[in-house]
């Protein structure tokens, strides 16, 4: 049996405060995906003015009657360009959002929406982000001045920008006033994702804005005892920060969160995260157990579920959760690849073991799962060969070296599995 081929991603649970476990630069994106791209494909959705997703015809002719009309109304304008953007003819597009700010200088969402674009099609920031703060400042609706202010902080982290963003959500938390607010501001929002994804970025951020982002977060878990997010947010960035030093606070903080709010998806996943830290595994399982009955669609309990019992070497009740996390993302990578290296693991278990059979079986799957991996291939000669079955174990060898030649013939002529085998001309054929 070769060393271990798979190097596995163990990437413990999500620290992100939604269903992106990513930060930084990757979470900002997927914010500005989400705000740019529809269901359908087309750019932008349909929160626009007069906009009807199902007659855009009607939108668009409407828009160019009233024009030929006379009409001198910004938004008129502003309709051609989502049309041109939609056509994805970025010079016309970016002509009529001239002319639809000149027209109406002052409306908010004309703003917002050219900033959008300005910063998706044409990699304008200077541009959009005067805008989106000029739509932030004085909107006309005020339950839009949070799209706005959500649209800048994910353009801020798209690119990386942490002092940036963290000014800003330090702005955008300075006008609330309850526990309760934080709670309606801050769950299931793009305002929480991105103070997740900050706190998930605080390695990758200059010492600068650690401290910043450490001392605000400090300052509105203060400031708000009784709000579930901030504490778990002034935990996870405590966690970030220096995970050893900080270990006893994060509990804390975690635990602090969980007490306030029990339901909350979010904070169940990171209080579990929390507790594996700390190697109490039977709490974890149970929260999590407790989550994935709740919410049985969310992603995260059942992954870190698989987590759990692969580091406990419960390989069967581990593949039962992996296998239903990939079944609710079945193009999530980081699953994909924790069931792999579980496979391996476990079918290099059985090895040790001398159950060749039930390894076999082990090492079929990885190949089922990554068919054009030689990995899967390699292990199932050596346990063809462990169990004398000589045709098998060539033919399982052959296809290692198709996928893989030279690095699956180094390992061949090195696998004690294979001495049986060498005498055969057909092995040595295939490792000329």
């Amino acid at each position: 049996m070769p060393r271990k081929l798979f190097l596995g991603v163990l990437l413990v649970l999500s620290l992100s405060a939604a269903d992106v476990d990513l930060a930084g630069h990757q979470a900002g994106q997927a914010m500005l995906n989400d705000i740019v791209y529809g269901p359908d494909g087309r750019i932008y959705k349909t929160i626009y003015r007069y906009y009807d997703q199902h007659n855009p015809e009607i939108f668009v002719s409407t828009a160019r009657e009233k024009i030929a009309a006379g009409a001198t109304e910004g938004f008129y304008y502003e309709a051609l360009a989502l049309d041109a953007v939609n056509k994805l003819d970025a010079a016309e597009a970016g002509r009529l959002y001239q002319e639809a700010l000149r027209r109406a200088p002052t409306d908010d969402m004309i703003q917002n929406n050219s900033a959008v674009f300005y910063l998706v099609a044409l990699s304008d920031f200077t541009k959009a982000e005067a805008l989106f703060r000029r739509a932030y400042a004085r909107p006309f609706l005020p339950g839009f001045k949070i799209d706005y202010f959500e649209n800048l902080l994910a353009a801020y982290l798209a690119r990386q920008k942490y002092r940036e963003a963290i000014a800003w959500l330090d702005d955008y938390l300075s006008q609330l006033a309850s526990a309760k607010q934080c709670a309606a501001a801050l769950k299931n929002s793009l305002a929480g994702q991105a103070y997740g994804a900050l706190a998930a970025s605080l390695p990758n951020m200059d010492q600068a804005s650690r401290d910043r982002l450490l001392a605000l977060s400090q300052k509105w878990a203060k400031k708000f005892p009784d709000s579930a997010y901030l504490q778990m947010y002034y935990g996870l960035c405590l966690h970030e920060t220096a995970p050893q030093k900080n270990r006893k606070k994060y509990r804390e903080r975690l635990t602090r969160a969980y007490q306030l709010d029990p339901s909350d998806q979010q904070i169940q996943n990171n209080y579990a995260a929390c507790l594996v830290d700390n190697a109490e595994y039977a709490e974890a399982i149970r929260i999590l157990q407790k989550a994935h009955a709740e919410f049985p669609q969310y992603f995260y309990p059942p992954y870190n579920l698989g987590y759990i019992y692969f580091i406990q070497r419960d390989y069967a009740e581990a593949e039962k959760w992996y296998l239903l996390a990939c079944g609710l993302d079945p193009q999530n990578e980081q699953a994909l690849a924790e069931l792999l290296n579980l496979y391996e693991s476990w079918s290099r278990d059985l090895y040790d073991r001398r159950q060749y059979a039930d390894g076999l079986a082990a090492a079929r799957k990885m190949t089922a799962l990554a068919p054009r991996d030689f990995a899967g291939y390699f292990y199932e000669a050596c346990f063809y060969a462990a169990l004398g079955a000589r045709d098998a174990a060539l033919d399982s060898l052959e296809k290692a070296i198709t996928l893989a030649p030279d690095k699956a013939k180094k390992l061949a002529a090195e696998e004690t599995d294979f001495v049986p085998l060498r005498g055969d001309p057909r092995f040595q054929e295939l490792l000329k």
